[in-house]
């Protein structure tokens, strides 16, 4: 089962706080004096292979896929020559699903990100989690705060949701691990090498009248108490299957993803986003079935008309029985694992 770090803060929450993460990342947190540390799990460390890549095919045109998963251990070395071989092979590297949040402005209709949304990651009103949450969950955010930040109050103004994703990624770091590895920018540094072009796949959402979504935004309740809720219940958990997913990507261990990734958990906090009062407003009611869809058709026409590309997935994608693999082999294009024979199978 993914656990809420695949499922939860690497999908939406990223897309809306882009702006603002872009602009002005905030620093990483030195580890609370008296963050727990019997809980954290053995991360394989040194030169590690990774998986292998999964090849999508119809007649002689090919694209090789690279599962990802986010987060891997910090300090493992990625052992890349497989894939730098197919980067430099390919006439495309296909980027990973995304979100481009931007707006039409100007005379010529240009897309921009919104610096206006820089605040959207507040309470409005300037209201605390103390004033937000009920007391019983309060007092447990509480707990977790202390066990990870120490005495630091610095995520207290935002949102639930957004302070469940904040307080996950310290304690990520704190038990080390990071985002990806990495793995993203060497492939974007393998295509520059060789003069590969790297064609995004993101959805671009225009918002037609940015400044008054971003309005509406600041100022609307969010139905997200659940979801910290939720994400405080599986912390401690959540991080070991984390670490788990980041080890076996690490070493290759096909099967253990696989196994990791059976099963789909339906997160409160997609809902806080999705059943929001403003996701209509700003047209992100189905935003993750209109990212696939981009993905999807930026590489069916990929393979129509490259002899071979090479692209990124996130691994739940790769496997999944419904995932975007699985819909491309639904088009009649084979799709086959790295650990089957290349006898034309078409499972994955």
């Amino acid at each position: 089962m993914p656990g809420i770090a695949v499922s939860i803060f690497r999908v939406l929450l990223v897309c809306l706080a882009g702006a603002a993460s872009a602009q002005s990342a905030p620093a990483s947190l030195p580890p609370a004096d008296d963050a727990v540390t019997d809980m954290a799990p053995v991360l394989v460390s040194g030169v590690q292979p990774g998986p292998g890549l999964w090849k999508v095919s119809r007649g002689d045109h090919v694209m090789w896929v690279l599962g990802t998963v986010s987060p891997l251990p910090r300090h493992m070395q990625w052992k890349s020559d497989e894939v730098e071989d197919m980067v430099a092979a390919s006439q495309q590297v296909l980027g990973p699903p995304g979100l481009v949040i931007g707006a039409r402005v100007g005379f010529f209709g240009k897309l921009m990100l919104l610096p206006s949304m820089m605040g959207l990651k507040k309470n409005p009103d300037g209201a605390t989690l103390r004033d937000v949450l009920p007391p019983e969950l309060h007092e447990r955010w509480d707990a977790q705060r202390r066990k990870y930040l120490g005495n630091s109050h610095r995520f207290e103004r935002l949102r639930p949701i957004f302070a469940g994703k904040e307080l996950y990624d310290v304690a990520m770091k704190q038990i080390g691990l990071t985002d990806d590895g990495g793995v993203r920018d060497l492939v974007s540094a393998m295509a520059k090498r060789h003069g590969v072009a790297v064609r995004s796949t993101s959805y671009q959402l225009v918002l037609e009248g940015p400044r008054s979504a971003a309005k509406t935004f600041k100022k609307t309740s969010m139905e997200d108490t659940r979801c910290l809720s939720q994400v405080i219940d599986a912390m401690d958990s959540d991080l070991v299957e984390a670490a788990e997913r980041a080890n076996a990507w690490s070493v290759g261990d096909i099967d253990a993803l696989r196994s990791m990734l059976a099963g789909v958990r339906k997160d409160a906090c997609l809902s806080a986003i999705g059943g929001a009062g403003f996701a209509k407003k700003l047209g992100m009611q189905d935003v993750q079935q209109r990212t696939g869809d981009a993905w999807l058709d930026t590489a069916r026409d990929a393979l129509e008309n490259n002899r071979q590309t090479f692209a990124m997935l996130p691994m739940e994608q790769v496997l999944s029985a419904d995932g975007y693999l699985a819909r491309l082999q639904q088009d009649g294009f084979v799709v086959q694992a790295p650990d089957e024979p290349s006898s034309g199978s078409t499972t994955h």
